[in-house]
């Protein structure tokens, strides 16, 4: 029997668990019990933490406490689950009160820290100030056992935050969407945002509004909603000795799947398969871009037949 992961290099640990936020909101036992499902699928290899607001660690304590009994009935007597990777996602003093409890419980493992950095008067030096912090809660390892990611303010000073935290063994994230329209970077600044990340070599996530593979207008608000494949398509037109886009711009804004799929396929079969500096991304929903993936001829199809039951309205 085959032990190989029907996830490809390329794809794998690419979409941080974020079930908890909007616009999914799914209740803290639902989200632990489809994350533990994702974790026991054959699809595994394509998600990452569950990402969890620094401020809701008690609940999912409780979670934990109430758990033994439900969802119990598929192992044997005396076998605990398996320990839930988390992200924790909060301003600086509240991963400062939360970090220590969630190294010290048994029953999580911590993967990575989620900072937002706010536009302030001087957001450059606070994104250093951050960056420090949080390497003071969980110094930087050899093996990236806990990421630590600085969320920077979109505005004039974005770039210049990348430029700060390149050296400082953070990583930078980029919110890309959100409840209106100027919520959405335009593919210039995300491209902008994206180059500098390659050109420090630093490491980055994107969270928010990356709901499909490919760039597209959603018919209900009129957002303007990046792809996950474009950014992955951009990252990897260097690698590609006949790109279809231009450059990284050109890529982002592509609104056709059949060359973001070419660029993807190619890096496929290619020797390398690498997206760089694109670590992951934040979506509410795993199926979706599984389904994305599959349905462009990227992944196998039997891999849908393993996702959770769809939630009730309700949840």
């Amino acid at each position: 029997m085959s032990t190989e992961s029907p996830i490809p290099a390329l794809f794998r640990a690419l979409v941080d668990d974020a079930a908890l936020f909007p616009p999914g909101n799914a209740p803290m036992s639902v989200a632990v019990a489809e994350h533990r499902h994702h974790r026991s699928a054959p699809y595994t290899d394509l998600v990452g933490p569950l990402l969890l607001p620094a401020a809701r660690w008690g609940e999912l304590v409780d979670c934990l406490n109430g758990a033994p009994g439900a969802a119990a009935s598929d192992r044997p007597l005396g076998v605990l689950p398996p320990r839930l990777d988390i992200g924790l996602i909060g301003p600086i003093d509240q991963l400062e009160a939360v970090v220590p409890a969630a190294l010290a419980e048994p029953r999580v493992t911590l993967r990575q820290l989620e900072c937002p950095v706010g536009a302030g008067p001087d957001p450059v030096a606070t994104v250093r100030d951050v960056a420090a912090r949080l390497d003071a809660i969980v110094p930087a390892t050899s093996d990236g056992t806990v990421r630590r990611y600085v969320e920077l303010p979109r505005g004039p000073h974005l770039l210049d935050g990348v430029d700060a935290l390149a050296g400082t063994g953070a990583r930078a994230k980029l919110r890309t969407g959100g409840l209106s329209a100027e919520a959405f970077p335009t593919e210039a600044e995300l491209a902008g945002f994206v180059d500098r990340c390659r050109g420090r070599e630093l490491p980055f996530k994107l969270t928010a509004g990356l709901h499909h593979a490919v760039r597209h207008t959603a018919a209900a608000t009129g957002f303007e909603h990046h792809g996950y494949l474009n950014v992955l398509a951009a990252v990897c037109l260097g690698a590609l000795p006949d790109p279809p886009f231009a450059g990284t711009e050109q890529a982002l804004s592509g609104r056709a799947a059949g060359p973001l799929a070419e660029v993807a396929g190619a890096m496929l079969a290619g020797p390398g398969e690498t997206r760089g500096c694109f670590a992951s991304y934040g979506s509410c929903s795993v199926a979706e871009p599984l389904t994305d993936l599959v349905e462009l001829g990227l992944l196998d199809p039997d891999l849908l037949s393993y996702l959770p039951a769809p939630r009730k309205a309700h949840a």
